[in-house]
């Protein structure tokens, strides 16, 4: 799996997303980036959504923010298609959006039904959360021994 370029939703819209795609962008404090995962809605391309974890029990759902570029991943369209219904699978299993943040990972994931696992003190980062969404559906983006 290779990572084509970063695009500019000013010059490549987010309808141009086949299925799914990392996001990048400014996080809520200056200089701080935030990562989530864009992907299409059932509903059709013109229906791009961000699922990102935002901090603690943040977990949210929406239209893309301005500011946010996206990296889609070199994969098939059908593992692509997949990951993208894992999204939502993942917000449909947290409609509170009460997913635990914090900066200690422990490498627990998320189960095939989006559920996290994780004991007392553990959660994910906006970053770490993308990692596991992405590792859970089979595409790593990182190999876990030397990040």
């Amino acid at each position: 799996m290779s990572l084509a370029r970063l695009h500019d939703p000013s010059t490549q819209p987010f309808r141009e997303i086949q299925c799914a795609a990392v996001a990048i962008g400014p996080g809520g404090l200056q200089g701080i980036l935030h990562s989530g995962v864009f992907f299409v809605d059932v509903r059709g391309r013109e229906n791009v959504m961000m699922l990102h974890l935002e901090m603690h029990h943040r977990l949210t759902c929406e239209q893309p923010r301005a500011g946010f570029f996206w990296v889609e991943l070199a994969v098939p369209f059908e593992r692509a298609r997949l990951l993208a219904r894992f999204c939502r699978q993942i917000e449909q299993r947290y409609p509170d959006g009460k997913l635990a943040y914090a900066l200690r990972y422990t490498g627990a994931g998320l189960t095939g039904q989006g559920e996290y696992l994780s004991s007392e003190g553990r959660g994910l980062t906006c970053s770490t959360f993308v990692l596991e969404v992405f590792r859970n559906q089979g595409l790593p983006l990182v190999d876990p021994t030397t990040w």
